[in-house]
């Protein structure tokens, strides 16, 4: 990842006049010199030479004062203990002594949120996913007004393939509940990193677009920047947990599941339908039997072509939620991080909330240096046979169709484009300076790129998604199979949708690995056209 490698390094600043003016010493105390801002304390951020002060985007440099043993020399400007900062200029890279050199960077729009442990160190928790500790939180409002305060009861790092790097997720467990920037009172909250979403965006975008689309109990998020202990740590996204209770999912009997693999599940509590589903429980007031009972009622329904699955499930959330999938373009869509409640006042399943979008909206997957996995515009994802049975059959019911494709076409796509036209642009202008810092800190791509990236593929998506759904455009499917034995994924089947005579895109093979008609010995031509329907296989050669 270039310089900044995803590394936590515990730092210390050794102000000397002579020979090292400061050098980053792994494993001693950070001694030596911080600044503080009101109560909060910054530990600058070290790497290669390079020093960065990260401030929050309430802070002023004539309120940002110095905590250093020795004078800070900058240049023509001498800093000593408890000076203010106000003769600094932002963005400057001050040479020091030694000839290393010193910046204050300055985010913009965003809350601040600082968050200490008990130990002073976040190593026990980085150490394994489920280790915890307790501490405390402060969070800030843009312009600086205390928002909330307390102790936190529990803070472990999250996520499963998000754990992986150095930029981890959290979860947190606040002794009291707390309204974190008036998202609702309540005890759970989750920081997702976005650490594999260079625009930061992702989440936010899917979030806010199903609670306006109208999908039930869709989280809440809130941009911040997040300070562990003093440190730096980048751009986050403050969001709801998905959960049964107040100010969440309001439910007085009933469960919450998600759909998940098996090998995501750990040993938490899980049961697996017929079909094979694996599913995590989330919360449960019924009892295991009598909720395992409702959810295999019904899925025999919505597997069943003559099933009374529109009283089992509500056809207006089944149907959202899979457009949500489907419009966003997931490689798990329908697969893993898929939640259903179940409300007893209604008796039906419900589909939702909303959770997970980070490996959507144009994720190309690579192998060993090479492209592996084309993330087309062109691909149905949300109704594979294999992994989405649900969603699978549901769209070959008439009646979840037709209210599939009016919901599409009188809300969804209107919506799309009005996210598109004014919500993109002003997510962007909201953290353009945060996302230039978090990109100093972890070396994350450019933010105009990636957000011009996602507006072309939401923007081409719709005018595919339009093209069958609203002008009935005919499209061949090609059932492409990724799966083989080396893939770190083993569900990897897109259906393919090709303009009758149009050609498939390019299908990269592995060494050793050829693309062949399945289930057969015949090779898979790429330069023909697609005149009928086709189904391929990457097998060995």
């Amino acid at each position: 990842m270039g310089r900044k490698k995803f590394s936590v390094y515990i730092m210390t600043l050794l102000l000397l006049l002579a020979a090292a003016f400061f050098a980053l010493q792994e494993g001693e105390d950070r001694d030596g010199l911080s600044f503080r801002v009101g109560g909060e304390v910054l530990l600058p951020w070290v790497e290669d030479g390079y020093g960065y002060v990260f401030l929050p985007s309430y802070v002023n440099l004539e309120g940002l004062t110095v905590q250093t043993e020795q004078p800070l020399v900058l240049e023509e400007l001498v800093l000593k203990n408890g000076m203010d900062c106000g003769g600094v200029e932002l963005g400057r890279y001050y040479r020091l002594e030694n000839g290393e050199k010193l910046t204050f960077l300055k985010s913009e729009n965003v809350p601040a949120l600082f968050l200490d442990t008990a130990s002073g160190s976040m190593d026990y928790i980085h150490r394994e996913k489920g280790n915890e500790e307790s501490g405390r939180l402060r969070l800030y409002d843009a312009q600086g007004t205390l928002n909330a305060a307390g102790d936190i009861q529990a803070v472990k790092a999250r996520g499963n393939s998000t754990f992986d790097p150095e930029k981890k997720p959290y979860s947190l467990t606040l002794s009291r509940k707390g309204d974190l920037l008036g998202m609702g009172a309540a005890k759970n909250w989750v920081l997702l990193a976005n650490a594999l979403d260079s625009s930061h965006l992702k989440n936010k975008f899917a979030y806010d677009f199903a609670g306006a689309a109208g999908l039930p109990y869709s989280p809440e998020s809130r941009f911040v920047d997040l300070y562990l202990n003093g440190e730096y740590r980048g751009l986050y996204l403050l969001c709801e947990r998905n959960e049964l209770g107040e100010n969440r999912i309001e439910v007085e009997d009933g469960f919450l599941v998600s759909k998940e693999q098996i090998y995501n599940l750990g040993d938490a509590l899980s049961f697996q339908t017929d079909a094979g589903a694996w599913l995590r429980v989330r919360g449960n007031t019924l009892g295991q039997s009598r909720m395992e009972e409702i959810f295999q009622q019904a899925e025999d329904a919505i597997l069943d072509p003559a099933g009374d699955w529109q009283r089992r499930i509500d056809l207006d959330s089944w149907a959202g939620k899979y457009l949500i999938e489907e419009i966003f373009g997931g490689i798990d869509a329908g697969i893993g991080s898929q939640y259903f409640f179940y409300d007893r006042a209604a008796d039906k399943i419900f589909a939702g909330p909303v959770w997970d979008y980070d490996d959507t909206m144009g994720v190309d997957i690579w192998l060993g240096g090479e492209l592996f996995l084309e993330n087309t515009p062109e691909i149905f994802y949300a109704h594979r046979s294999k992994e989405t049975p649900w969603f699978h059959s549901l769209y070959d019911q008439p009646e979840f169709y037709e209210r599939m494709t009016q919901l599409y076409r009188e809300t969804y796509a209107p919506l799309l484009a009005e996210f598109l036209q004014e919500r993109l642009p002003d997510y962007r202008a909201q953290i353009e300076q945060a996302a230039l810092l978090n990109q100093t800190r972890w070396d994350t791509r450019d933010l105009g790129e990636q957000v011009a990236y996602l507006s072309w593929f939401l923007r081409e998506r719709m005018e595919f998604l339009n093209a069958a759904w609203t002008e009935n455009r005919p499209f061949i499917p090609v059932h492409v199979d990724y799966s083989y034995e080396e893939f770190l994924c083993t569900y990897a089947i897109f259906d393919y949708a090709v303009t009758p005579g149009g050609f498939l895109p390019r299908l990269p093979a592995p060494e050793g690995y050829s693309w062949y008609l399945t289930g057969t010995d015949k090779p898979f031509d790429q330069g023909r056209p697609i005149l009928e329907e086709t189904a391929v296989e990457l097998r060995r050669n």
